[in-house]
């Protein structure tokens, strides 16, 4: 948990190896209502048993609380997520923040075979509550095992989303 005006800088995981029953699920942080900034995941293995989980590679749910929630120049390369609700190669999902400047190469995955309710290349789902956005991302991202609704960047329920600047690279099969 990354609690509000706290800032997570500079970590550096190598082949984290997560399995929970959580409801917040990420790498660097389950739920962050701060900063998270130049981190980087290396060949992550993440998998969200929680029927409800929200899992991303960097932090499963970010809520801005303040004018400081952000998750910006961060990097997810290689490794699998795997979840069931929410799935973000980077964030699981957004009530409202800035998600800026971050690269993520990441293969996002079905736990079981009824698939995975809303998965992103970059934030598996935006239910933005205020002003979001999403800017300057390069995402290249595999999803494969019965992703009931995908895209390469978000899935989103709000209106007040910006999306700028996203860079898709074509992922390897």
């Amino acid at each position: 948990y990354v609690e509000k005006g706290a800032k997570v800088e500079r970590v550096t995981l190598a082949n984290p190896q997560i399995k929970t029953a959580a409801k917040y699920v990420g790498a660097i942080a389950g739920h962050s209502e701060g900063v998270i900034t130049r981190c980087r995941v290396e060949n992550a293995n993440i998998e969200a048993t929680n029927q409800e989980a929200f899992v991303g590679g960097v932090v499963g749910q970010i809520v801005r609380v303040s004018n400081e929630t952000e998750v910006v120049m961060n990097q997810v390369d290689g490794g699998v997520i795997k979840g069931k609700n929410y799935v973000g190669g980077l964030v699981g999902s957004v009530t409202s923040g800035i998600v800026a400047n971050n690269k993520v190469n990441i293969q996002i995955a079905a736990v079981d075979q009824d698939g995975v309710k809303k998965a992103g290349g970059v934030v598996g789902k935006v239910d933005a509550k205020a002003f979001t956005q999403v800017i300057n991302a390069v995402s290249k991202t595999f999803m494969y095992n019965s992703l009931v609704q995908t895209n390469l960047i978000l899935t989103t329920y709000a209106d007040n989303v910006a999306v700028e600047n996203i860079d898709l690279v074509a992922a390897d099969d």
